[in-house]
């Protein structure tokens, strides 16, 4: 599946016109189309009478730590453009989150030190284009089998490390941080690789 908005064209057998069409909300859908069939069902039948050609973007996920019942204020207007929300644990009171619920997308907690959720588990292994990652709050000693990235907060610093060919990631602490001011990260992912992970200073 197509994350985002996108403009793609296909282009049919010999003789006949291009035909232009958008990725509205994450799907490959011809203007035509009304089947409500998914996208890859579409690709699969244009690729039969022509060439599928689309252009979209990453997976653009908002990785969170450490809110400790606060953050900045304009950290949710921030997150508007997030495909999922990841809060990598310590959250405390459950309320906190209100906000960044009400901005509609998806949202994946790990429970910390602080927590007491008992629905929140200690870890999460997510898989998103292709890459497998770890969420949990405390850092392992050592990076489960098969991963590709380590998720972590705890530290309330920023992190960013390859060790034995796993990417160790922190966005750093929403409250108390250590060495620098609150923070954020965006994590963006496409094609089975991470394309990009950037840290957001408040």
């Amino acid at each position: 599946m197509a994350y985002g908005s996108g403009l793609g064209t296909v282009v049919p057998a010999a003789g006949l016109p291009p035909q232009r069409f958008t990725v509205p909300g994450g799907r490959v859908r011809p203007p035509a189309a009304t089947d409500g069939e998914s996208g890859s069902s579409f690709s699969t039948e244009l690729v039969a009478i022509g060439v599928l050609s689309i252009h979209t973007r990453p997976m653009r996920i908002a990785v969170l730590a450490d809110t400790h019942d606060q953050f900045p204020p304009s950290l949710p207007a921030q997150l508007k453009q997030a495909d999922e929300i990841w809060h990598l644990g310590d959250v405390c009171d459950p309320m906190t989150l209100a906000e960044f619920e009400q901005l509609g997308r998806p949202i994946f907690v790990v429970q910390g030190n602080c927590d007491a959720q008992p629905g929140w588990p200690l870890a999460r292994e997510l898989e998103r284009e292709g890459v497998r990652f770890f969420l949990t709050h405390i850092p392992p000693p050592r990076a489960p089998a098969g991963c590709h990235a380590v998720l972590h907060g705890h530290t309330h610093r920023p992190r960013d490390e390859v060790l034995h060919g796993v990417r160790w990631l922190n966005p750093g602490g929403l409250t108390h941080p250590r060495g620098g001011p609150p923070s954020f990260a965006w994590l963006n992912v496409a094609d089975g690789r991470i394309v990009r992970w950037n840290l957001v200073l408040l």
